[in-house]
């Protein structure tokens, strides 16, 4: 399986089902994340800078810490 953290963190925002929620929403997938990426180590630290990408690209938005809303 061949799958980019980017598009592992854009199904499971799609799995929330919300157009808003928090990064903790998303750490609770970190099983899946962890069998799909095996070579990721610092998980949490992946997802957060995974986050600050689709932010800047304009996929997503900043409501406060720690919660984002999809665009």
């Amino acid at each position: 399986l061949d799958v980019s953290l980017r598009d592992l963190v854009l199904a499971c925002i799609k799995t929330i089902g919300r157009k808003c929620f928090d990064v903790q929403e998303l750490y609770a997938f970190a099983p899946i994340f962890k069998v799909c990426l095996p070579e990721c180590k610092n998980l949490e630290s992946a997802l957060k800078q995974q986050l600050d990408e689709l932010v800047k690209d304009g996929v997503l938005e900043v409501l406060s810490d720690g919660c984002y809303c999809v665009k």
